[in-house]
């Protein structure tokens, strides 16, 4: 490591000698001797390379140790990112899971709906169909009565009138015998009773 240095220090001291690199230039009549503008460059080089040294020296332990720490918090935030990425996917996934369920339980009450709403329809169509058929045997009886009343009413209505006929004709034609017939025939019949 020194050796590396002192390689490195003298690479320093001779390389802007032979190649100088400031803004002068040597002119023929000049001396390329050892003059300030070279002297300045090299001092540059050498307050470089102690500057350099130092800081690799004493710099370099406290650099790396904030380098590292860098890592190891950056290292952290993106293990820390990772686990809330997962636990992030872990409820988009739990979440389309739950709306997968719920999207079946829908389709479910759905068609549980359709299948009571067609029960329910065959239900009143029966209803209705019981109701009509008994409303229509309750109209049957209903006309089968008023026919029976009526024609009681017309049978009625005929007696009155025959016998209203008859009790004008009959005393004409009917004779003594005739009516003492008649009231032993009455006779007889209620004695049977």
């Amino acid at each position: 490591m020194k050796r590396k240095i002192i390689l490195i220090f003298l690479a320093v001291l001779i390389i802007p000698t032979v190649f100088p690199l400031g803004n002068h230039v040597v002119l023929a009549a000049e001396s390329s001797g050892f003059n300030r503008a070279t002297y300045d460059i090299i001092m540059r080089w050498v307050n470089f390379l102690i500057l350099a040294a130092l800081l690799i020296k004493y710099g370099r332990g406290p650099i790396m140790n904030f380098l590292n720490g860098q890592k190891e918090q950056i290292k952290e935030e993106i293990s820390q990112l990772e686990a809330k990425k997962k636990q992030v996917v872990e409820q988009i996934e739990e979440a389309r899971i739950l709306l997968k369920q719920r999207a079946d339980r829908i389709e479910q009450i759905k068609q549980k709906i359709i299948a009571d709403g067609t029960r329910e329809k065959e239900r009143i169509i029966n209803q209705a169909r019981r109701e009509s058929q008994h409303l229509l045997e309750s109209a049957g009886h209903k006309m089968e009565h008023q026919i029976r009343q009526a024609r009681e009413t017309v049978r009625a209505e005929m007696i009155d009138q025959a016998v209203a006929l008859a009790t004008k004709r009959l005393p004409e034609l009917m004779t003594q015998a005739d009516s003492e017939n008649l009231v032993a025939k009455f006779i007889e019949a209620t004695e049977k009773f």
